[in-house]
């Protein structure tokens, strides 16, 4: 039995360890923009530093004042061209807020990471009624997407990336799921909520690729690899303390770092690899494995105008 064990383990490691995501793209990012939700920590900081490092005009959106980690970047980089903008995703009135703000004082956004996540359940809800998980990490960024397309459009060959997950299995989306209310905080709703967000974003990143296919801009979402960042902590609400070292302790061992998970955001973002590469769901460098509902159509069709509506989209503001 323990040499069974043992066997899985060094298989699980080997795995891991053989499937290179590092990003060897060449591609000079100067004079381009790029807009990173969440850029001040975990994932989003080091794809920062990745873009910073290539000469890129680098806005960081998030919530907390992120004057340090814009001075560690800078200091990294050489890169003087790092702005730190306020974005709060739980509330509508603040997504707005930002993208009037870049829209008024960017020429053009070449490059939108939606990267913010929030793996948390709370009882109260935010102030635009919805649970802050689907809030936070799909309907935001959904909205956020939206308002800044004029912005997108305006470069080049604009790209849009949307962080997905391999939990897009373990979800149970219908078409009103987002719209639903918290009624129990557990573990097992946490679980299922959090992979709802991930699958949503799957089949935001398809049906908005092909709604983008005239304009030149190319959107994908991406698993980054299991990697362990600050977002684990943010269980321990409904995760037992000493669960979350132990996971913490298998983590050391077999997790990738925020620096390594940020490498296929990296590649999709600027490599010419991928430049004509649209809708797709991929872990490291291969598309990945997706349920049914993720690639049906009809649903997603559903999905979409109903999310349209439930995050107050104009009709001037709708892809046409």
């Amino acid at each position: 039995m323990l040499g069974t064990i043992l066997f899985i383990l060094f298989v699980i490691w080997v795995i891991f360890r053989i499937t290179d995501t590092r990003n060897h793209s060449k591609a000079c990012l100067v004079g381009k923009t790029a807009v990173v939700t969440g850029g001040n920590k975990g994932i989003g900081f080091q794809t920062s530093i990745g873009l910073a490092a290539r000469g890129c005009k680098v806005i960081i959106a998030c919530r907390t004042n992120a004057e340090n980690e814009k001075n560690e970047i800078i200091k990294l980089t050489d890169n003087p061209n790092i702005i730190i903008k306020h974005l709060d995703l739980a509330s509508f009135k603040s997504v707005r807020a930002l993208a009037k703000d870049l829209n008024k004082t960017e020429e053009k956004i070449d490059i939108l990471i939606n990267n913010a996540g929030l793996a948390k359940v709370v009882d109260n809800l935010t102030e635009d009624g919805f649970q802050y998980i689907y809030q936070v990490n799909f309907l935001g960024p959904f909205l956020l997407t939206h308002l800044l397309l004029d912005s997108l459009k305006k470069a080049k060959k604009a790209r849009i990336l949307f962080l997905s997950s391999n939990l897009v299995w373990l979800q149970s989306l219908t078409v009103n799921t987002m719209s639903e209310k918290c009624e129990k905080v557990s573990f097992m709703y946490l679980q299922n909520a959090y992979g709802n967000t991930k699958a949503a974003l799957a089949i935001v990143a398809r049906v908005m690729a092909e709604k983008l296919k005239s304009h030149s801009i190319k959107c994908n979402a991406l698993h980054p690899g299991y990697c362990y960042t600050e977002i684990f902590e943010a269980t321990s609400n409904v995760v037992p303390t000493f669960v979350v070292k132990a996971f913490y302790l298998f983590s050391k061992i077999y997790a990738k770092t925020a620096e390594a998970g940020a490498q296929l955001t990296l590649k999709l973002a600027m490599s010419k690899s991928y430049e004509n590469l649209s809708g797709a769901l991929l872990w490291d460098l291969h598309t990945l494995p997706s349920p049914g509902i993720v690639r049906d159509k009809r649903f997603g069709n559903e999905f979409w105008s109903e999310t349209e509506k439930l995050v107050g989209l104009k009709d001037s503001e709708k892809i046409k």
